[in-house]
C-alpha cells in the first residue's frame, strides 16, 4: 500500500510544483505584493519601517527579503525572482506537515503531503508574496513542537520564539493564539495534583511566554527605540481602531466547497476528537493541535475586521492536516494497526467503518448549497461524490483485513483528491499574463532616476522607487484612517516639495480631496500606459527652479 501512495504523493507534488512555476512567472502580480516589495526594497537601502515610511503590518518579512533586493539590477523579473522565495516557504509548509504526522503512522504522513500539495487555495498563493504565506511554516512549526512538548522547555520555548516569529511576519498569524492557551490550560488541569507535574507545567508556560519574548526583543533590536514606537503605533494602535470591513465568510465557504471531502476529513476529526475527549473529561492530547489550531484560525474570520482571501493561506494548512490526521486514522484501523492514540468512535468493528462514511455524507450535506450543483464548483462536488464512492468500496474490501484492492482504491482516490484543484488552478493560471503590468512598471523604470520620487496610490508601478509621501499606500483602507489634512494639504505640500517626474492617477488617487487631483491636473499629463502621467513642462515662473542635476 505505502508504495503506491508515496507514488500518488510523488507525482501530485511534481505536477504541483508545476503549476507553481507557471503561476508565479504569469500570474498578474497583487497590489498586495508590490505593497510587501517595496517596503522591503525600502528596507535594503537603509530606511527603517513606521520611521521613513507607513506600514501597518508587522515587519520580519521586510528584513527577510532585503538581502535579496540589494544592488541595483531591479526590474519586473525581481518581482517573479522573488516568488521564488515565497514558494521555498511553501516547500517549507508541506515537509513539516510530513514531518509531524509521519509520528502518527507512516501513511498519515503522505497523506498530509498529498492534501496540502493539492490544495485549491495552497495553488493559488503558495507563489504569491503574501505575508499570509510566509508566517505558515513558522505557525506550523510552532504548532508541531507544542503538540509533542509537553514536559520539554527546550521544545516548547523554540514552540515560543517561532510563534512570536509568525506573528512579527504577519500579524494576522496572532489568531492562533487560542490554541496554545487551550493547551496550556488543559495541561495544567491534567497537573493540578501533582506538584512535581504542575512544577513542569510552569516552566513549560514560562519558557512559552519566554519564547514569544525573545522574539519580540530580536525585532526591537533591529528598529531601534524609534522603529519600535512606531510598530506599537501603526501595527497595534492603528489596527485596533481600523475602520473598514471586509467579512471574510463567503471567501470561507467557497474554500470549503472547492475542497469539500478534504473538510469533510477535518470535520470529521473534530466530531470523533470530541467524543474520544468527552470520555477523557475533555483532556487536550498531542492529537488534538492540528484542528485546535484550525478552530482557532477559523476563529479569526468572524474576530478580525478585515479578511481578504489571502487569509485562508493559513487556515487550510491545518484543514489538510486534519483531513489527513482522520482519515489516517481510519486506514490504520482498517489494517488492524493501533495507533498511538485514542481513536475514539473508529474502533476496529464494521459499524465504525460505516459510521464514518455516515459522518463524511452528513458532512457533506451540512455544508453544501444546492445551487452549487449549477455552479463552477460542480466538478468539486463530482469529485467527491466519485471519491466517496471509492471509500465505500474501500471499506467493503476491507472488512476484516487489508487486501490489494483496498490499496488500489486508496491511490486512486487520492488522485482524484488532486487532479480537479490542480487542473482547475493550473488552466486558469496558464491563461494568465502579467505583460501590461511589466509594461507600466518598465516605463516608470526608464523614466526616471534611481533617486527620483514617483507618486502612486496603489498601483505599485514605481515599486523600485522612492515615494512621495509618508503614507504611500492610499487604498480605500488607509483613506479610512486619515483626516482630511492629512489627504488633501499635507499631501499637496509634499508633491510640490519632491516635485515627481512621474505620478500615477489610479482609482484611489481619484478619491483623494479635489486639490490634490486639480494639482496633479495642472502640472501632469497623460502618457500612453494609463493611469501613468508625467510632469508638464512648465515655465520657470510656475514652479521653484530645481538645483544642478536635479530632474523636474
Amino acid at each position: 500500500m505505502f508504495r503506491l501512495v508515496r507514488a500518488t504523493t510523488l507525482i501530485v507534488c511534481i505536477v504541483t510544483l508545476g503549476v507553481h512555476f507557471v503561476g508565479l512567472r504569469r500570474e498578474p502580480i497583487q497590489p498586495d505584493e508590490f505593497e510587501h516589495l517595496h517596503a522591503a526594497w525600502l528596507v535594503s537601502q537603509g530606511q527603517t519601517p513606521y520611521v521613513d515610511f507607513f506600514q501597518h503590518h508587522t515587519p520580519l518579512f521586510y528584513y527577510i527579503a532585503a538581502p535579496f533586493l540589494s544592488g541595483t539590477d531591479w526590474g519586473f523579473d525581481t518581482i517573479l525572482n522573488l516568488r521564488l522565495l515565497i514558494l521555498l516557504f511553501w516547500v517549507s509548509t508541506t515537509l513539516i506537515s510530513w514531518l509531524w504526522l509521519r509520528r502518527y503512522g507512516q501513511i498519515h504522513g503522505f497523506l498530509a503531503i498529498c492534501m496540502l500539495a493539492s490544495n485549491s487555495t495552497m495553488l493559488s498563493f503558495g507563489h504569491i508574496i503574501f505575508l499570509d504565506t510566509v508566517s505558515i511554516p513558522l505557525l506550523m512549526l510552532s504548532a508541531m513542537l507544542i503538540a509533542g512538548g509537553g514536559g520539554k522547555p527546550r521544545w516548547i520555548l523554540a514552540s515560543g520564539i517561532l510563534f512570536g516569529l509568525a506573528v512579527l511576519t504577519n500579524l494576522k498569524a496572532s489568531m492562533a493564539m487560542f490554541a496554545p492557551i487551550l493547551i496550556m490550560v488543559s495541561r495544567g488541569w491534567v497537573a493540578r495534583k501533582d506538584p512535581l507535574r504542575l512544577r513542569a507545567w510552569l516552566v513549560d508556560c514560562s519558557a512559552y511566554v519566554a519564547g514569544g519574548l525573545i522574539s519580540i526583543i530580536l525585532l526591537v533590536a533591529i528598529l531601534g527605540s524609534a522603529g519600535s514606537t512606531g510598530l506599537w503605533q501603526y501595527c497595534v494602535e492603528l489596527n485596533l481602531g481600523w475602520k473598514a470591513r471586509v467579512s471574510g465568510v463567503p471567501t470561507l465557504l467557497g474554500i470549503l466547497r472547492r475542497d469539500l471531502f478534504v473538510t469533510c476529513l477535518a470535520l470529521t476529526l473534530v466530531a470523533q476528537r470530541l467524543w474520544a475527549m468527552r470520555r477523557r473529561g475533555f483532556i487536550l492530547e498531542g492529537r488534538d493541535v492540528p484542528w485546535l489550531f484550525l478552530a482557532s484560525l477559523f476563529a479569526g474570520v468572524f474576530i478580525l475586521p478585515v479578511v481578504w482571501a489571502e487569509y485562508f493561506a493559513m487556515m487550510v494548512p491545518f484543514l489538510a492536516l486534519a483531513g489527513a490526521v482522520a482519515l489516517g486514522d481510519w486506514l490504520s484501523q482498517l489494517q488492524d494497526e493501533q495507533p498511538s492514540a485514542d481513536i475514539g468512535l473508529f474502533a476496529n468493528s464494521r459499524f465504525a467503518r460505516y459510521s464514518f462514511l455516515a459522518l463524511v455524507l452528513f458532512s457533506i450535506l451540512a455544508v453544501l448549497p444546492f445551487r452549487a450543483f449549477l455552479r463552477s464548483d460542480f466538478f468539486a462536488i463530482l469529485q467527491s461524490a466519485m471519491i466517496l464512492a471509492f471509500f465505500a468500496i474501500l471499506t467493503i474490501a476491507a472488512r476484516r483485513a487489508w487486501r490489494p484492492e483496498s490499496a488500489l482504491s486508496l491511490a486512486m482516490s487520492l488522485s482524484l483528491v488532486a487532479v480537479v484543484p490542480i487542473v482547475r488552478v493550473g488552466s486558469v493560471l496558464h491563461r494568465e499574463n502579467n505583460f501590461e503590468q511589466r509594461r507600466r512598471v518598465e516605463y516608470v523604470m526608464a523614466n526616471t532616476l534611481p533617486q527620483d520620487p514617483v507618486f502612486d496610490g496603489y498601483t505599485g508601478y514605481g515599486v523600485f522607487r522612492p515615494h512621495v509621501y509618508y503614507y504611500w499606500m492610499l487604498h480605500q483602507e488607509v483613506q479610512a484612517m486619515l483626516d482630511e489634512h492629512i489627504k488633501g494639504e499635507t499631501l499637496v505640500e509634499a508633491l510640490k516639495a519632491k516635485r515627481p517626474p512621474i505620478v500615477i492617477e489610479d482609482q484611489w488617487v481619484a478619491t483623494l480631496p479635489t486639490m490634490v487631483w486639480e494639482y496633479l491636473a495642472a502640472h501632469y499629463e497623460p502618457t500612453l500606459l494609463s493611469p501613468i502621467k508625467t510632469r508638464r513642462n512648465l515655465l520657470p515662473s510656475d514652479v521653484a527652479l530645481p538645483e544642478h542635476g536635479e530632474r523636474r
